[in-house]
């Protein structure tokens, strides 16, 4: 009877195992993926590598695909650039964890290495979050931040690093949004073809009066009494506006009949002469 119970128990340990072995950890990230947020499958299977903002670390990060060496299940790794040897896992695909909510999703690697000295030696974790940006299909990934303030020992959920991933693909689809696509304004193409239509008239213009009408030195430019003209009414218009002095002050004055013609000036005291009665 003792020997039958041994014989099942190490029959039941060895398929355990063996069944532990046939489960495939990026297969079961995909169906989580596909089941809790369906909108990131274009990204089920991508691998990259990104460097954080200090340019001190490495990271392979894997949307449901292994990354580096360490193993079928490594979702991130991080990699010291100055001494590439040291490496450590921050996720495993066996503990994977999707959240999906309006305009963002979020997919969560547990089961990284323990850190050393950080967050009480808890376990790294890695959180890849698909933020909203509908003007772009794919962005580029980045290393948002490494939390390594753990609050109790029974809570991880301050240690982790963030990587964001913006994409239109989580984005609500009701939401309208223009977007400024990459290259010249509207602004800069009219302004570009202004100039290149002045530039075409005056060049056209200079070489028909050249060649054909014969015109020599400023006679050459075309149209130039019209352009003459227009200089002297915005030279008037100026002036009306912008003139600081007063005008002269118009002085009128009596004089005798016939002074005008005969060019006779008068003083001040002979005109008030002529104005008295006789």
């Amino acid at each position: 009877m003792a020997r039958l119970t041994c014989t099942s128990l190490l029959a039941a340990v060895l398929f355990v195992s063996c069944c532990s072995a046939a489960i495939d950890p990026t297969a079961e990230c995909k169906k989580e993926v596909l089941a809790k947020a369906p909108s990131i499958k274009a990204f089920l299977g991508s691998t990259l590598s990104v460097t954080d903002s200090s340019k001190n670390y490495t990271y392979d990060i894997g949307v449901c695909a292994a990354v580096g060496d360490s193993g079928s299940n490594v979702g991130v790794k991080q990699t010291n650039r100055t001494f590439p040897s040291k490496n450590w896992v921050v996720g495993r695909m066996n503990g994977t964890h999707v959240i999906s909510r309006r305009d963002y999703v979020e997919l969560e690697y547990f089961h990284g290495d323990p850190y050393s000295s950080h967050c009480k030696n808890a376990r790294r974790t890695a959180r890849i979050v698909f933020v909203c940006d509908p003007c772009r299909d794919r962005g580029e990934l980045s290393v948002v931040e490494e939390m390594t303030t753990k609050m109790s020992e029974s809570d991880n959920s301050h240690c982790f690093y963030m990587f964001e991933w913006p994409t239109s693909e989580v984005c609500y689809h009701s939401r309208l949004v223009i977007c400024n696509k990459p290259g010249l304004s509207t602004g800069s193409i009219v302004v570009i073809i202004f100039l290149c239509l002045v530039l075409a008239y005056i060049v056209g213009g200079v070489l028909y009066k050249r060649f054909v009408l014969g015109a020599k030195g400023p006679e050459q430019l075309p149209h130039l009494f019209f352009w003459q003209h227009c200089g002297n009414l915005v030279a008037d218009g100026c002036d009306f506006l912008c003139r600081s002095r007063a005008p002269s002050p118009v002085k009128y004055h009596l004089a005798g009949r016939g002074d005008d013609q005969l060019g006779v000036e008068e003083s001040d005291d002979e005109r008030d002469d002529n104005l008295l009665p006789m």
